[in-house]
C-alpha cells in the first residue's frame, strides 16, 4: 500500500472513530434517562449521600457503589450540576482522560513521534477495543480516568518525581482498587519514596477527604464496603463459568476445583507476576525508558488476570500495551515485522470475538503479557534509544 493510499484510509479510520465516539454519547444518554439510569447515576447520588450524612454504599439503586469513597468526592462537583449537564461533562473528561493516556505512553515510546503517528497508532488500537470503548462511555464508568492516573504517575516516576508520582498513584487506588498492582513495580524498582507518598496518597485520598465531607460515619461506611463487597470478592477467587471470565483464577479452578477461593487468587497472582518481577529484576541496570513502558504495560495487563472479576469495561488497562505493541510492530523504521504481525493480529481478532466469549478476552489478555514479556526480555537500550531485539 502506497503512503497515499494507507494516509487516506487512516483518515477515513478516524473519521469513523469520531462518528462511533457520537453514537456512543448518544447512547450513554439514552441509557442515562432510562428509570433506573446507569453507572453514573448512583454515584452521583452517593457523591450527595456523603454530604448529607448517609451511607453511599446503602443507597437503594440498581448498581450499588463498588469504589472508595473517593469517587464520591470527585464526582461532587458534578453532582451538583443539572443531570444533562453532569453525564455530558463524565463524558468529555473520560474521552480527555483516554486522548491523554495514548498521547503519553507513545511519546514515552518514541519522543519524536509526529502528529500523524501517533492518529494512527490511536485509530488501529481503537479498532479491536471499540467494544471496550463503548462499554466504558455507553455505561459511564470510571476506566479511563484510573488509566490518565496510572500513565501520568507512570511518566512522573520516570522524570523523577517522586512525590507527584506517588499522589497520582495513590489517587488511582482511591478510586479503583486494581492499581494497587503498581506498588509491586515501585517494590522491585526500590522507589521508597514514591511509595512513601503512594502511601500518603491513599490514607489522603480514601479516607481524610471524605472524611471531611461526611465525618466519622464514614469508618462504619468503610467496614460495611470491606465485609460486604472486597473480602468476598477477594475470597470468590473467580466464576466458575470460564466463558464469563478472563481472570486467570477462573481457569485455574477447573484444574484444581479443590483450592478455596483465596488460594485460587494467591496462585494466580504468583503465577503472574512472577515473570514480571524476575524481567524487572533483569532491567534494573538497563536504563531504557522504552523498557520500562514495555513493564508498565504488562503490570496493567497483569491486573486483568489477577482481578477476580472480570468484566468488559475492566479492559481498558489494554490500552498501553496494544499503543506499544501497535507501534513496535507495525510502525516503527516505516515498515511492519513480519514476526510480530501474526501475534498481534491475533490478539486484535481475540479482542474482536471477545464479544462472544470472555474466553477469547482471556486469550487476548495472555498473548498480550507474552509479547510484552518477551519484548522486555530481548530488548536493549541502544545509542539511539530505540529498541532493539
Amino acid at each position: 500500500m502506497s503512503p497515499g493510499w494507507r494516509e487516506r484510509a487512516i483518515r477515513i479510520l478516524e473519521i469513523v472513530c469520531w462518528a462511533a465516539m457520537a453514537l456512543f454519547l448518544i447512547q450513554a444518554f439514552h441509557r442515562a434517562y432510562r428509570p433506573y439510569g446507569y453507572d453514573l447515576t448512583p454515584r452521583l447520588v452517593a457523591a450527595r449521600a456523603l454530604v448529607n450524612g448517609l451511607d453511599p454504599y446503602k443507597v437503594a439503586t440498581p448498581f450499588p457503589l463498588t469504589y472508595p469513597l473517593f469517587i464520591c468526592v470527585i464526582l461532587l462537583p458534578l453532582a451538583w450540576l443539572p443531570y444533562w449537564a453532569a453525564n455530558l461533562a463524565w463524558f468529555l473528561i473520560s474521552l480527555a482522560c483516554v486522548l491523554l493516556s495514548m498521547r503519553v505512553v507513545l511519546r514515552l515510546v518514541n519522543p519524536q513521534l509526529s502528529r500523524r503517528e501517533l492518529r494512527q497508532v490511536a485509530v488501529l488500537c481503537f479498532l479491536p477495543l471499540t467494544n471496550v470503548v463503548q462499554s466504558n462511555f455507553v455505561n459511564g464508568q470510571v476506566n479511563f480516568l484510573v488509566l490518565a492516573l496510572c500513565v501520568l504517575f507512570f511518566k512522573s516516576l520516570l522524570q523523577r518525581q517522586p512525590s507527584a508520582a506517588g499522589l497520582l498513584l495513590g489517587a488511582a487506588v482511591a478510586v479503583k482498587l486494581t492499581p494497587l498492582i503498581l506498588a509491586v513495580y515501585l517494590l522491585v524498582r526500590r522507589e521508597w519514596a514514591a511509595l512513601w507518598w503512594t502511601g500518603l496518597g491513599v490514607l489522603l485520598f480514601v479516607f481524610v477527604l471524605p472524611y471531611a465531607l461526611g465525618g466519622p460515619a464514614v469508618l462504619d461506611y468503610y467496614r460495611g464496603y470491606f465485609h460486604g463487597y472486597v473480602i468476598p470478592a477477594l475470597g470468590s477467587g473467580g466464576t466458575h463459568d470460564v466463558s464469563g471470565a478472563f481472570a486467570l483464577s477462573s481457569y485455574l479452578r477447573v484444574l484444581v476445583p479443590f483450592l478455596p477461593g483465596l488460594a485460587l487468587l494467591l496462585v494466580s497472582s504468583a503465577l503472574v507476576l512472577t515473570p514480571l518481577v524476575f524481567l524487572q529484576l533483569r532491567a534494573s541496570s538497563t536504563h531504557s525508558t522504552r523498557v520500562q513502558v514495555l513493564l508498565f504495560s504488562a503490570y496493567l495487563v497483569a491486573s486483568l488476570l489477577i482481578l477476580p472479576i472480570s468484566e468488559t469495561h475492566h479492559l481498558a488497562a489494554l490500552f498501553p500495551a496494544l499503543l506499544v505493541l501497535t507501534w513496535y510492530f507495525l510502525m516503527e523504521d516505516g515498515a511492519p515485522r513480519a514476526r510480530g504481525m501474526v501475534p498481534l493480529a491475533a490478539a486484535f481478532l481475540l479482542l474482536l470475538l471477545g464479544q462472544l466469549s470472555f474466553a477469547f478476552y482471556f486469550a487476548a489478555i495472555g498473548t498480550l503479557y507474552v509479547l510484552l514479556c518477551y519484548l522486555s526480555a530481548g530488548a536493549r537500550c541502544d545509542r539511539g534509544s530505540s529498541l532493539a531485539l
